[in-house]
């Protein structure tokens, strides 16, 4: 898994749970200028290039969180 700020944790939750679109997560994904470095310029680019008005990309974007940047176990604290 990679080294993320707490910060970016609760929002990849926030998503995981149900609590943020997908727009939001995009918009979140694009607003921090530091998330390539903590989550890998390949997960990053996976994630700014999926297509957010895909029916499939919350699907997508869920299982890469939960595959590339969060441990399945991390965000039931």
């Amino acid at each position: 898994m990679t080294n993320i700020s707490n910060n970016n944790k609760i929002e990849f939750c926030k998503f995981l749970n149900g609590d943020k679109s997908v727009q939001d997560m995009a918009n979140f994904i694009y607003s921090q200028s530091d998330l390539e470095q903590q989550i890998g310029e390949e997960t990053y680019l996976t994630l700014i290039s999926l297509n957010v008005k895909d029916k499939y990309a919350g699907t997508i974007m869920s299982g890469l969180i939960q595959d590339k940047i969060i441990e399945a176990g991390a965000f039931e604290t």
